[in-house]
């Protein structure tokens, strides 16, 4: 196999053989007319993943064929068939529902980036809701912040995390005031986000304990059900349709959830974790957003509708293969230490290595001073 496939062509032809694979070990259905319902899948597509082209088969578990379980497309067996019939290495990602990841050839090398990129907000591009990611293939990468929705950041210590969440902040709220952005920030470590304290935009004090966490997420589920009201009333499908129409426009809420399986494994009860399902189940088209962020690897242990909801992630290095593939961006394991800040960030498709922003001590505490 050579770089020069037609990737579309080479990606249907694998699905196909796939599906074919599943029905031959009996994962079908046979109906009553004879004919066969097979296994189908909710996307096909295909990219480049740290420089490999790669076919993404997304099966679709709403659909199974009877008597067909998602357990049974994820076996070991199971996976060293298909991998054999296609020809190609295979993998299932481990996180909810099952996604087949074929690796087809590789196709780039992998781009040469920066070893460290800073913030520099003067060539930031034209926008108030814009969230520095960082520098990938094609250069600098900034994301409307309702698009990015709600976000997974993740990485063992070391690894940049907590340095691109400030830059983030930095780079939304030195474009953005509090007519337009609000944030809320929860802080276990207590020390994490106290350089924000003063930051106008604050929906309120840092919750830096669990009774204080518990207070401003329900805090926040309310405006979250006021304000689907108030869509509901005027017939607006999300915070942008309704502002757009209003007479007095809300702002959009980003709540910042640090060290968040810390927060819900020392937690005395299952507040904070009800608030945290209800924001992700329905926050964003309330214009209400969730960036959790974690150290750890176990993201199964996150509320089932809490990780359903996190479409985009923000990988750094973490400690192996079954936390990268938990996370969604498989490879992350293979990040050096020694490239603090690198990630692989998937955020409207395949994930992509990007080198992210940072801000030193210095300029954070000027940002904030105004």
């Amino acid at each position: 196999m050579t770089a020069q496939i037609d990737p579309r062509l080479e990606t249907q032809r694998v699905a196909g053989l796939v599906v074919k694979a599943l029905t031959d070990l009996g994962h079908a259905w046979r109906r009553e007319d004879g004919g066969m319902q097979t296994v189908k899948f909710a996307t096909v597509g295909y990219g480049d993943v740290a420089g490999s082209l790669v076919a993404v088969l997304e099966v679709d578990t709403q659909r199974l064929p009877r008597k067909v379980s998602a357990r049974d497309l994820t076996r070991s067996e199971t996976l060293h068939h298909l991998a054999t019939v296609c020809g190609h290495p295979l993998r299932c990602l481990n996180t909810t529902g099952v996604t087949y990841v074929v690796r087809l050839t590789p196709l780039l090398p992998p781009p040469r980036l920066p070893t460290r990129v800073p913030l520099e907000l003067d060539r930031r591009p034209v926008g108030d809701l814009l969230v520095p990611i960082g520098v990938g293939r094609e250069g600098a990468v900034w994301c409307e912040l309702p698009a990015l929705g709600h976000t997974l950041i993740t990485g063992t210590s070391g690894s940049g995390k907590s340095s691109w969440i400030h830059a983030g902040l930095a780079g939304l709220l030195s474009g953005a005031g509090r007519e337009r952005l609000q944030v809320a920030l929860v802080d276990p470590k207590r020390s994490e986000f106290a350089a924000w304290a003063g930051a106008p935009q604050l929906y309120g004090p840092i919750a830096t304990d669990e009774a204080f966490a518990v207070r401003l997420l329900e805090m926040l589920v309310a405006e979250m059900e006021r304000r689907g009201d108030l869509l509901a009333g005027a017939l607006a499908r999300d915070l942008a349709g309704y502002n757009r129409r209003a007479s007095a426009p809300q702002p959009y809420l980003l709540i910042v959830v640090d060290e968040v399986l810390d927060l819900l494994l020392g937690a005395s009860n299952r507040r904070i974790e009800t608030a945290l399902m209800r924001l992700a189940a329905k926050g964003r088209s309330a214009g209400v957003l969730l960036w959790i962020a974690t150290q750890h690897a176990r993201f199964d242990l996150l509320p089932r509708t809490v990780g359903l909801n996190l479409s985009s992630r923000l990988v750094f290095r973490v400690q192996d293969a079954n936390a990268a593939n938990l996370a969604g961006c498989p490879g992350a394991e293979q990040i050096p230490r020694s490239r603090a800040g690198r990630m692989l960030a998937r955020l409207d498709g395949l994930p992509a290595l990007m080198q992210g922003y940072y801000v030193d001590d210095s300029r954070l505490h000027e940002l904030v001073a105004g």
